[in-house]
C-alpha cells in the first residue's frame, strides 16, 4: 500500500479550525521562499511641506483648499494654523471651551475622485488626533506646537496649533494609500470659523483687533520601498491589507438630547468600527454646561444587532478605562468608546475587539439625560476598503487583531 499524500499546509484563517491543519514537512519548509521585510521596515516615513495660506479672517469667509503633496504613500495629513496680529483693545479676552481647535469650522480630506475620507470640524479633528493619531501624549502639552488662546486683561486672542488627521490605522502601515501622482493628488478643504465661535463673548471677550490665520498643509507619508534592501533581502513594497484605510465622519443626533431615555441608531454602518466618540453640548454650545446641566449622561449603552457591547455602563468607568490605557484624560462632555488595540499604540493591551458591521447592521446607542435641548455629535471611525464585501471586512478584522 502506498503512503498517503501529505496534506498541504495552510495557515488557518478566520473561518477555519487550527486543529485540522497539518504542519509542513521538512522538505516543504526548506523550499519555502524567504519572507520579505515588513512594509513598516522598508517603507521609511517621510514628511513634505505643501501649500501655505495666509491672511485668512475669522469672519466665516476664510478658507484653504489645496492638494496634499504627492509622494510615496499617504499616512495622514497635518495642517498648521497660526493666529497672529490680534490686539487686546482694553478688553478681557475669553475663549470658547473648544478653542483654539474650533477655529476650523469644517475640514474635509478627499481623494482624487472626490471621495471624502474625513468630514470633521476642528474640535472633532482634535479628538481624532488625540485618540486615533498613533500618539501617546496630548499635543496641547507641547508648548512648541501648541499655544492656547491668549486670554485675560492683556490677552491678544492669538494662538497656534498643529492638527493631524490620520489615514493609516495601524503602526505596520495598514491604511497607507498610494500617493505618487500629483495629477491625482489627495486634497484638503478647510473652512475657518467666526470670531463669535472662537471667543466666548462678541462684546467683551473678543480682542479689539482680531487676528488673522496663516499656516501650511503637510504630508505625513512613507516612501515607495525598493524591492530589496541594501543587503539584498526582499522587501514588502505595499502596505498590509492594501488599499484599506481609516475614515472618520461626524453625524449629529436629530433633535439633540431629550429628558429621559435617548436612543440613536448610527447612520454609518457597513465597515468595521475602530472607535466611536460622542460629544455632548448644552443649548449654549458648551460641553462643561452639558455635564452640569444634565444633558451629558451618567450611563450609556451600545448594541450591535443582538450583541449588547455596553449594557448601561457608567460613563465615568469608560473614561477611566481610556485613561488607564492611554494616560489621556477624556475631556468634559465627551465619551470615547475604543475598540481597536492600535488606538492604544500597539502596546499589547486588551482593546482588540474591532466591531464588524454590515450594510444591514443595526447599531444603537442609548442613554438617559436629565435635561433636554442639548446637541449630540457622533464621530464614527471605521476601516473602509474600496473593494468592499464581507471577505475584505473579515480579512481586515483578522489582520488587525
Amino acid at each position: 500500500m502506498s503512503a498517503a499524500a501529505p496534506v498541504q499546509y495552510a495557515p488557518y484563517g478566520i473561518n477555519s479550525n487550527p486543529n485540522q491543519q497539518t504542519a509542513p514537512s521538512t522538505s516543504q519548509a526548506q523550499q519555502a521562499a524567504p519572507a520579505g521585510l515588513p512594509f513598516n521596515f522598508s517603507a521609511k516615513r517621510l514628511e513634505v511641506e505643501g501649500n501655505q495660506f495666509s491672511a485668512q479672517p475669522l469672519d466665516g469667509t476664510g478658507f484653504f483648499n489645496a492638494p496634499i503633496p504627492a509622494e510615496g504613500f499617504i499616512e495622514g495629513v497635518e495642517i498648521d494654523v497660526n493666529a497672529t496680529g490680534g490686539v487686546n483693545g482694553a478688553k478681557t479676552v475669553t475663549a470658547h471651551a473648544d478653542s483654539p481647535w474650533n477655529a476650523i469650522a469644517s475640514l474635509i480630506v478627499s481623494d482624487a475622485r472626490g471621495t471624502q475620507l474625513h468630514t470633521l470640524d476642528g474640535y472633532a479633528g482634535y479628538l481624532v488626533q488625540r485618540y486615533l493619531g498613533s500618539s501617546l501624549f496630548a499635543v496641547e502639552n507641547d508648548t512648541n506646537s501648541f499655544t492656547a488662546v491668549s486670554t485675560g486683561g492683556s490677552g491678544t486672542g492669538n494662538f497656534n496649533f498643529k492638527l493631524k488627521i490620520p489615514i493609516q490605522y495601524r503602526p505596520d502601515g495598514a491604511g497607507c494609500l498610494p500617493n505618487s501622482n500629483q495629477s491625482a493628488a489627495y486634497k484638503v478643504a478647510t473652512k475657518f470659523n467666526t470670531a463669535t465661535n472662537v471667543y466666548a463673548s462678541p462684546s467683551t471677550g473678543q480682542p479689539g483687533t482680531l487676528p488673522t490665520l496663516s499656516g501650511v498643509v503637510r504630508l505625513n507619508g512613507r516612501i515607495i520601498p525598493p524591492t530589496t534592501d541594501v543587503y539584498g533581502r526582499p522587501t514588502s513594497i505595499t502596505p498590509p491589507i492594501y488599499k484599506s484605510y481609516m475614515v472618520t465622519e461626524s453625524e449629529s443626533v436629530p433633535g439633540g438630547t431629550v429628558v429621559g431615555q435617548n436612543t440613536y441608531y448610527l447612520a454609518r454602518v457597513g465597515n468595521p468600527y475602530r472607535a466611536l466618540m460622542l460629544i455632548y453640548r448644552a443649548s449654549d454650545g458648551t460641553r462643561a454646561t452639558a455635564v452640569s446641566a444634565g444633558n451629558f449622561p451618567t450611563i450609556l449603552g451600545l448594541q450591535i444587532d443582538t450583541f449588547v457591547k455596553y449594557q448601561s455602563i457608567n460613563v465615568g468607568a469608560l473614561a477611566k478605562r481610556v485613561y488607564e490605557k492611554t494616560g489621556l484624560v477624556v475631556p468634559a462632555g465627551v465619551v470615547v468608546l475604543p475598540f481597536d488595540k492600535d488606538i492604544l499604540h500597539g502596546i499589547g493591551v486588551d482593546y482588540d475587539d474591532i466591531m464588524a458591521t454590515l450594510a444591514g447592521t443595526s447599531a444603537k446607542l442609548f442613554w438617559t439625560s436629565a435635561a433636554g435641548g442639548g446637541t449630540v455629535q457622533v464621530l464614527t471611525a471605521d476601516i473602509v476598503s474600496p473593494d468592499g464585501g464581507l471577505g475584505v471586512t473579515a480579512g481586515i478584522i483578522n489582520e488587525a487583531l
